[in-house]
C-alpha cells in the first residue's frame, strides 16, 4: 500500500521516499538536521575565534602577512559553510515545538458533517454557540477523516497509527480486540518526557479494552488519571457505571455533566502545563431528554426516555447540552489558563442512522465507509493559531491526532524514542502557524473490520488529493 511521508524530512528525499511513514528510534533521535548544523556553526565559530587570536598575535609581532592570512581565513569559513549547505543539511525553518502550552482534546461521540454548522450543514441543527466560537476564531479542517466507528478512531488518535498495525478495526468488547498493551501512547510518551512537567488524564469515554478486569486499562496505558466510561455506551444517561482509576460507582448524574464535573475538579488541581483527553459520550445513543437548562429543543421539562418518533430532536438536544457543559469549562479557567489552552474539537466518526440528514442517507452513515461514516468535523483553536477564523482544505485523518498533542505539548516527535514503531501522524501543528502551508498528506485512510455493528462490508476507502 502506500506510505506517508514526514513533512520536515521530505525535502532531502526522493518522490518514492516521500511517501513512506516514518519509524522513530534512538538511532532517528542521535543524528537529527539541526544538531549537525548546530555542530557545524560551532567548528566554524571555534576556527574564527582561534584565527582571530593568531591575528591579533601576529599584529603585535608586526607581521606583513597578517591581511592575507585573515583573508584566506575568511575565503575558507565561507567554504565550510557553503560545503555543510550543498550537502542538503540545510536548518529546518519549522517552527519549534510549543513550551509550556495546554492541550485540552474535545471528541464527540457520533457526531458527524450533516450536523455540523460550521461545516454548512443546512438542516435541523442543534444550537451550538460555543463550538461556534471555536470555528470562527481557530482553524477548521474541512477534510478531516475518521474511521467508521469509534474504537478504531480511538486507537488511530491514541496511537498515532492505522487499524492494519494495531488491529482495532471494529468496536473493542465481546470477539473484537482491545488495543495491543505493546502500543506506544500519547501519554507513554509524554512520561518518556519528564522535563516537560505535563500532567495528563483521560476523562469520558474509553472503549479499547475487550476481556475480564478492564478497569484498569487506561492507567495501564500510560494515563496519570482516568475517569468515565469503560465500555461504549451507557444503556441511561441518568444510571451509569463510572470507573475512577480503576474503582467504580454507580452515578446518577446526567453523563455529559458529570464527565465535565470531573475534568473542572482535575483541571483545578494542576500548577503546570497538561494535557486532556476529553471523550464525551454525547450525543450517541440512547437518546435520553438531557436536563432542561442545558438546551433548546421541544422537549418534555421531565428528563429521561426521549418520546417516540422524537430521536432527532434528542439528539439535538444531546449536542446542545454538550455545547452549554463544554462552555462551562471553559467559563472555570481563569483567564492566563484560557489563554495558554489549545482546543482541539472532533467528531469520531459520522452520525448514526437514525438521525442521519441531508445530505447523509441512513445507509451510508456511521458505520459505513461512504463519507457520511467517515467524514468528520475538526477544528483547532488557541495560542498556536496564527490568523483564526480560517479553513484548511489539505486532507488530513485522525492519526494526525498523535502528532499534535505531543508537539503542542513540547514533544519534538520527529526524534522521540518511540521504540522503532510505524508512524502515521502527520503534526498538524504547521498548518496552524503558517495560513499559508501547502498540504502535508498524499491521502488518508479509513478501515472497517467485520462486526455486529458495522452496517457495511469491511474494508478500506483511501482518499488522495484528487477527490
Amino acid at each position: 500500500m502506500c506510505r506517508q511521508s514526514n513533512h520536515r524530512y521530505a525535502r532531502n528525499k526522493t518522490s518514492d521516499e516521500t511517501k513512506a511513514p516514518r519509524k522513530r528510534n534512538k538511532a532517528v533521535a542521535e543524528r537529527p538536521r539541526l544538531r549537525l548544523n548546530v555542530w557545524i556553526q560551532m567548528m566554524t565559530t571555534s576556527r574564527a575565534l582561534f584565527l582571530l587570536l593568531l591575528l591579533l598575535a601576529t599584529l603585535s609581532c608586526g607581521g606583513d602577512d597578517a591581511a592575507g592570512i585573515a583573508a584566506g581565513t575568511a575565503e575558507d569559513a565561507t567554504a565550510d559553510v557553503s560545503t555543510g549547505m550543498d550537502t542538503g543539511q540545510s536548518l529546518d525553518t519549522s517552527p519549534p515545538p510549543p513550551s509550556g502550552q495546554n492541550v485540552l482534546l474535545i471528541i464527540a461521540d457520533d457526531l458527524g458533517l450533516d450536523h455540523a454548522e460550521c461545516y454548512g450543514a443546512t438542516g435541523s441543527l442543534a444550537s451550538t454557540p460555543t463550538i461556534g466560537t471555536l470555528c470562527e476564531e481557530g482553524v477548521v479542517f474541512a477534510n478531516a477523516w475518521a474511521m467508521p466507528t469509534c474504537s478504531p478512531t480511538r486507537a488511530a488518535m491514541l496511537t498515532g497509527r492505522y487499524p492494519l498495525r494495531h488491529g482495532v478495526g471494529a468496536p473493542s468488547g465481546g470477539s473484537q480486540p482491545g488495543l495491543p498493551e505493546d502500543e506506544q501512547t500519547i501519554p507513554r510518551v509524554l512520561n518518556a518526557h519528564p522535563d516537560l512537567g505535563v500532567t495528563h488524564a483521560n476523562i469520558g469515554k474509553w472503549h479499547l479494552s475487550a476481556g475480564m478486569n478492564i478497569d484498569g486499562d487506561p492507567n495501564a496505558f500510560g494515563w496519570g488519571h482516568f475517569s468515565g466510561i469503560i465500555q461504549g455506551v451507557v444503556n441511561d444517561y441518568y444510571a451509569w457505571t463510572k470507573v475512577v482509576d480503576g474503582v467504580s460507582e454507580v452515578v446518577e448524574t446526567y453523563v455529559t455533566t458529570a464527565l465535565v464535573d470531573d475534568a473542572i475538579a482535575w483541571l483545578d488541581a494542576q500548577d503546570g502545563p497538561w494535557v486532556l483527553w476529553l471523550a464525551l459520550n454525547a450525543p450517541h445513543a440512547p437518546f435520553h431528554i438531557p436536563p432542561p437548562g442545558l438546551h433548546s429543543q421541544s422537549l418534555p421539562d421531565t428528563p429521561g426516555d426521549c418520546p417516540l418518533s422524537k430521536n432527532a430532536t434528542c439528539y439535538r438536544a444531546a449536542i446542545e447540552a454538550m455545547d452549554s457543559e463544554i462552555s462551562r469549562l471553559l467559563a472555570s479557567m481563569d483567564a492566563d489558563t484560557r489563554a495558554n489552552t489549545n482546543i482541539i474539537y472532533l467528531g469520531d466518526n459520522g452520525s448514526p442512522g437514525q438521525v442521519a440528514q441531508d445530505p447523509v442517507t441512513s445507509k451510508r452513515a456511521k458505520g459505513t465507509l461512504y463519507e457520511g461514516g467517515v467524514h468528520v468535523p475538526f477544528v483547532v483553536h488557541g495560542p498556536a493559531v496564527v490568523e483564526g477564523g480560517r479553513s484548511v482544505d489539505a486532507i488530513i485523518d485522525v492519526t494526525d491526532v498523535f502528532d499534535t498533542v505531543l508537539t503542542l505539548a513540547g514533544v519534538d516527535v520527529d526524534v522521540a524514542d518511540l521504540d522503532g514503531i510505524t508512524i502515521d501522524s502527520v503534526s498538524l501543528v504547521p498548518y496552524l502557524a503558517d495560513p499559508a502551508q501547502a498540504p502535508l498528506r498524499e491521502w488518508t485512510l479509513s478501515e472497517l473490520y467485520a462486526s455486529a455493528s458495522s452496517n457495511d462490508q469491511p474494508g478500506r476507502a483511501i482518499r488522495d488529493v484528487r477527490f
